[in-house]
């Protein structure tokens, strides 16, 4: 409690007494052994800067034997009351700062997700941070770095709670951000034994390529030189370590400086936060409490343990508080609407010239310094890897199982002639590429279904559940809508998170074929359709495939100019590596819904099309919009071919087969052989 007395003279200057009783030394940062030093401190800064309009003093009331703030509450009105009696002068005028419950606190320590901590007498303001302000720097680094599916790592024995409260403000912040961005964090809790330790970065490899470890700088770095051996020092994985402030049993970003040489990968793949130090005048300012505690109250404090800077406390002053700035010793400090101390903190990276930790700070322009990471690009790392969490699913399972598929079944995938089918049709039956056994896996890290051709077992199934087995191919740039595309033909869904493919992808789908008078008997057609990489690193993988294509789905954006003038160059890629120099081509203007953003019109597209002699449809994948009707018409101008090609061969005398004049009809009740089968495999 604080009391302070002014007494006026005329042409004299005012006199100011500040009457402080405090408890002599219970534990927290208001003790008098750690505030008294740094209020008698201000008193004589005051004078020097106020004088001689201002005579400031200072009467600390206190019993050393009082131990929390009740046995102070108790004496003070008794206190102040015998004082006031003893010492009142008429010129004398008191204010009172604060009250029981609102007390002036000073806290070096963290507070909890609010900057006024409600749980404890007196009410208490932080000048070190809150906990919801270091979790928020947090989540805005992971976002600045596209890191969406994180690994929290608590240690569970720790000399501070800062870890469990951060953790647990990190786990509920990150829901707050969902709209903003989707976080999949979850949390693991760990002993300090290198049996535990292990465990949890073994449970870091299933789920998350990021990780953010919360135990004392010690703890970090053993789990980074135990990377290594964990498999987790391969450039794929991030590190994030936070640390309240740099002293004492925290640790220091100096003490993962000049890591083993067999460790370098992990420690270039490492971020350091922690609290600014204190500026060059702050220094002289400890150093001057330190001083005066032992001075004062005989008591030694190691300089950089006490308190920052300065701070406040009110609860009423809350709502006056949010939203503005503060300047303090420190630097400045923001208070959200929220209630968090929005912390400028320092953020160390790994130098790998100096072999030591160096802040680099993202967000201040005033560095210019950047990871050198541990990636084969040297782009951080990805937040979702190219074969998945456990490293064996996703794209690369399925094109390890598409090369065993394409390997075991090489007459599947053999050349065509010059018209593209002719050597497809074989015996007396008009067989498209003999179907191979197979079984439906499904890729669920998507949100519409992939079906992946997997060789069973001889006898394991029926190979005549289909008469025809068509193969059809898209492609374009990258980002213009394929798999969304294919999804939506496939599956009736939209898939709107933009997941690039890589290298080569398909689905599948079966649709009825009959003749326009239903003369001739139904013909089951079963679809390939060859989803493709857009990006230039993977274009000799996917060139490879056209030959193996009956027809192409060439997709544009109707809102990337881009992506419409690359349209050539893939026509021209076309030419080169498809069967027949005039393949056929469907051109399809992707994204018509989003018209407001439109850089094509559909005029100047049909104009182009037409020119090439291509059909043209302007298709949505988001609304479904002619994304059935441009793959029916792509397998109309096939199946025309293939009725070409088969009147060829039969005027040639090399086959017996009646005219199938096309027609195509969607059936959804055509059961599939088997009924066990989801999604794709399960024929849509």
């Amino acid at each position: 409690m604080t009391v302070v007395t002014l007494t006026v003279h005329a042409a004299a200057p005012v006199n100011v007494e500040i009457i402080s009783q405090l408890p002599y030394d219970f534990g927290m940062g208001t003790a008098l052994v750690r505030t008294g030093s740094a209020l008698a401190l201000a008193v004589e800064e005051a004078n020097i800067r106020f004088a001689p309009f201002l005579n400031l003093s200072l009467r600390l009331m206190y019993n050393a034997s009082d131990r929390n703030c009740e046995e102070v509450s108790d004496q003070a009105i008794q206190t102040f009351a015998e004082y006031y009696y003893r010492k009142t002068k008429p010129e004398s005028v008191y204010a009172m700062i604060v009250s029981q419950w609102d007390w002036l606190m000073f806290n070096n320590a963290v507070t909890t997700d609010e900057y006024l901590d409600s749980d404890i007498n007196p009410t208490g303001m932080s000048i070190g941070g809150t906990f919801r302000g270091y979790a928020d720097f947090t989540l805005r680094l992971l976002m600045r770095h596209r890191w969406s599916h994180i690994t929290v790592l608590l240690q569970g024995k720790s000399f501070s709670i800062f870890y469990n409260f951060l953790a647990s403000s990190l786990m509920r912040q990150a829901k707050e951000f969902a709209g903003r961005f989707d976080f999949d964090m979850n949390l693991y809790s760990f002993n300090p034994t290198d049996e535990s330790m292990l465990a949890a970065l073994e449970y870091v490899k299933q789920r998350s390529r990021v990780v953010v470890i919360l135990g004392p700088a010690a703890t970090g770095l053993k789990m980074l030189l135990m990377a290594e051996s964990a498999g987790l020092s391969n450039g794929e994985y991030a590190f994030v370590i936070v640390q309240p402030q740099q002293q004492g049993l925290y640790g220091k970003a100096s003490g993962f400086n000049d890591p083993p040489i067999a460790n370098l990968a992990a420690f270039r793949s490492f971020l350091y936060v922690t609290f600014k130090p204190s500026r060059a005048n702050m220094t002289e300012v400890n150093l001057k409490l330190v001083q005066r505690s032992k001075a004062l109250y005989n008591v030694t404090f190691t300089p950089g343990t006490q308190a920052h800077g300065s701070g406040w406390s009110g609860r009423h002053l809350a709502e006056r508080m949010s939203n503005r700035n503060f300047t303090l010793t420190l630097g400045d400090v923001y208070i959200n609407e929220q209630g968090a101390m929005t912390l400028d903190l320092d953020v160390f990276a790994f130098n790998i010239t100096t072999k030591a930790m160096q802040v680099i700070n993202p967000w201040d322009p005033t560095y210019s310094l950047t990871v050198n990471w541990a990636t084969k690009n040297g782009h951080p790392p990805a937040d979702i890897p190219t074969c998945g969490f456990s490293g064996l699913e996703g794209d690369c399972a399925r094109n390890s199982d598409l090369i065993k598929f394409l390997t075991a079944h090489p007459t599947q995938h053999n050349t065509h002639s010059s018209m593209g089918v002719q050597d497809q049709v074989v015996g007396q039956e008009t067989i498209i590429a003999t179907k191979s056994p197979s079984i439906a896996v499904a890729d669920n890290n998507k949100s519409c279904s992939t079906v992946v051709a997997v060789p069973m077992a001889a006898g394991s199934g029926s190979t005549t559940d289909y008469d025809y087995l068509v193969k059809l191919l898209a492609l374009g740039d990258s980002g213009v809508g394929k798999t969304s595309f294919l999804c939506q033909y496939t599956d009736g869904v939209f898939q709107s998170r933009f997941v690039s493919t890589v290298g080569i992808d398909f689905r599948e789908k079966r649709v009825i074929y009959r003749s326009p008078d239903n003369a001739a008997r139904s013909h089951r057609v079963h679809l390939q359709l060859w989803d493709t990489a857009g990006q230039e690193r993977f274009r000799s993988l996917t060139t490879a495939f056209f030959r193996d294509a009956m027809g192409f789905l060439l997709l544009f954006d109707v809102s990337n100019e881009d992506s419409f003038t690359h349209v050539r160059s893939w026509m021209e890629q076309l030419r080169t590596h498809a069967a027949t120099e005039t393949p056929d081509i469907v051109l399809c203007g992707n994204k018509a819904d989003l018209e407001s953003r439109r850089k094509v019109s559909e005029a100047r597209a049909r104009e182009f099309a037409k020119l090439h002699g291509m059909p043209y449809f302007e298709t949505s994948a988001a609304s479904g919009q002619n994304v059935s009707a441009c793959v029916d018409k792509l397998l109309e101008l096939v199946m025309v071919r293939m009725d070409q090609a088969v009147d060829k061969n039969r005027k040639a005398g090399t086959a017996r087969h009646k005219t199938i004049r096309p027609h195509i009809t969607l059936q959804d009740s055509l059961e599939p052989p088997d009924t066990k089968r989801t999604g794709c495999g399960g024929w849509c």
